[in-house]
This record gives structure tokens, C-alpha cells and sequence, in this order.
């Protein structure tokens, strides 16, 4: 193997190491944090190919925030190593669990699998999308239909869901969203 390819695939699997963590006081926030499409690339342990995307990590704080930057920079050092795509997005969650003590946390990993678009079927621009919610944005369905709807679409706050987030919460949530009146 050509030394370039073995330094190609160590910048895959070694990580740039953990994140510095510095919290800052919530001082009564206690809205949706969210950090939306954090690209990515990491290797898939089944086929040793890449896999590449985009993460989406919130959060509704307890006591405390972090800088924004340091949540992208958590993905890029759990993004490195051979890994299956379920693995990194509940690492990512337990990341934020652990690191923030959230009354909630989020991870949506959106991303193309080469093994599935270069190989094998050979179809390209499909995603695999992997999820995992906790806390308040586990329990109720508001908050994590305005995770869903601002993540993924862009539109929708906690105050009123707009019709966008309806739509995907009952598609993607498989239960029915009240729409708001402004929406109907």
C-alpha cells in the first residue's frame, strides 16, 4: 500500500481528539439549542468504505450551555474510526448527556454510504437517517417535532408548530402533531 493511502486512512480512523469542554451558566434559558448540518465523514467498520453527512445535535439546557463550536468539534472526534452509523449517533447522544446534563438531548445523522451508492446496488443520493432523543425531547412530542421541523426543514419553534413540522412529525414520528390554527 502506497504511503499516501495508509496516511488517507489514518485521518479516517485517528481521532483529532476530544473536545475541551468549558460550560457556560444557562441563565434561565430554556429554549431549544440546536446545531444544525455539522458536516462529517467516517469509515464504516462492515466495508471499510466511507460514509459521509451532515449531524443535527440539540439540546433544551439544565443549567448549562456550551460553546456551539465545541458541539462540532464532539462530532468530528466521534466521526473518526470504524464505526457502523447507529454507533456514532448514540455516542454523539451520550456525548451531550454526559458532557451538558440536558433536560434534553437530540442527534439526527443524515448520510451516504458508499458501500450502498459506489457499490453493491449502486444507488446514489440515498440516506440513511439514525436518531436518538432523550429527556424532554423524548417525552414530549412538541419539543421534539420543533427538533425535527428546524433541523431537518427549517421552519418551526416550540411556541407553534408550524405545518411543515405536522407533516414530518406524523410522518417521521408516526403519530399525529396538532397543527397549530395559523396552519389549518
Amino acid at each position: 500500500m502506497p504511503a499516501r493511502a495508509a496516511t488517507a486512512l489514518l485521518g479516517l480512523v485517528v481521532s483529532p481528539g476530544a473536545p475541551t469542554v468549558r460550560l457556560m451558566p444557562a441563565e434561565g434559558y430554556r429554549g431549544l439549542v440546536l446545531v444544525r448540518d455539522i458536516p462529517f465523514q467516517s469509515l464504516c467498520e462492515h466495508h471499510l468504505l466511507p460514509f459521509r453527512g451532515r449531524v443535527h445535535a440539540g439540546f433544551l439546557p439544565g443549567e448549562h450551555l456550551v460553546g456551539l463550536s465545541t458541539i462540532a468539534r464532539a462530532v468530528e472526534h466521534i466521526a473518526h474510526g470504524l464505526q457502523p452509523q447507529e454507533r456514532m449517533t448514540q455516542q454523539l447522544h451520550d456525548w451531550l448527556q454526559l458532557e451538558l446534563a440536558p433536560r434534553g438531548a437530540g442527534v439526527v445523522v443524515q448520510a451516504e454510504h458508499l458501500c450502498m451508492s459506489f457499490r453493491g446496488v449502486g444507488t446514489s443520493d440515498t440516506q440513511l437517517v439514525t436518531d436518538v432523543f432523550s429527556g424532554a425531547l423524548s417525552d414530549d412530542l412538541a419539543a421534539r417535532s420543533a427538533f425535527f421541523g428546524t433541523a431537518l426543514l427549517g421552519t418551526a419553534s416550540l411556541g407553534t408548530a408550524s405545518l411543515d413540522t405536522a407533516v414530518l412529525g406524523t410522518a417521521v414520528l408516526g403519530t399525529d402533531v396538532p397543527a397549530s390554527p395559523a396552519s389549518r
